[in-house]
């Protein structure tokens, strides 16, 4: 009787954190990231947040926050246009790589937000993340002063890596990821919980 009392309490428990899942949010436009300089460093911690870079030094450019506010995008802080390397922005056809890494374990990116200064050239822009291609494109309301949410997900990563298309006008700077810590499911703490009362039962007897 203990035992299914125990097995229905623990099924309660797994449920209920399902839905404790919380949607996180960096970013990369705020004072957070200051830290990184103009082109000084190639990596920089915050918190469980690592970024590096390959191909030159990060930068957090607060010269261009002009610019971010200009694209008029609700929720970014606009003390920097984000995240680049080297010349304020990720370029060079992947001869520039930066890499966002979550040393608290495994997550789910939800999107990958992006922000670009050079309206003129921003159609077309292509980034690369995680090998996936995501295009700029030209003309919709939320893509004034180059910003543009790429709709990219990654389930169950510690890491991506960021790179601009191989062409002379793809370049962009990392403004914000929206990501959640994966919830385990119900099945594994109900296991789990089976066998700690199953080493309990027997240390009784």
């Amino acid at each position: 009787m203990k035992l299914l009392k125990s097995s229905a309490i623990l099924i309660l428990f797994a449920s209920s954190t399902l839905d404790a899942g919380m949607i996180n949010i960096i970013d990369f436009t705020s004072n957070d990231w200051s830290g990184v300089g103009q082109n000084v460093v190639d990596e920089f911690t915050f918190g469980d947040i690592k970024l590096s870079s390959s191909g030159g030094n990060l930068t957090f450019n607060d010269s261009d926050s002009a610019g971010c506010s200009a694209a008029g995008v609700p929720g970014l802080a606009c003390m920097g246009d984000g995240i680049g390397i080297s010349n304020d922005e990720i370029t060079q056809g992947g001869g520039q790589i930066l890499t966002i890494s979550f040393l608290g374990g495994p997550v789910d990116i939800l999107d990958v937000h992006l922000l670009d200064l050079f309206a003129s050239e921003k159609s077309g822009e292509i980034a690369i993340i995680n090998g996936t291609s995501s295009a700029a494109l030209g003309g919709s309301a939320n893509d004034a002063g180059g910003y543009w949410e790429t709709g990219l997900g990654f389930a169950g990563v510690t890491s991506i890596t960021l790179y601009g298309n191989d062409d002379k006008f793809s370049d962009y700077s990392l403004a914000r990821i929206a990501y959640k810590v994966p919830e385990p499911t119900v099945i594994a703490l109900f296991a789990v919980g089976l066998l700690g009362l199953g080493f309990a039962r027997r240390r009784k007897a």
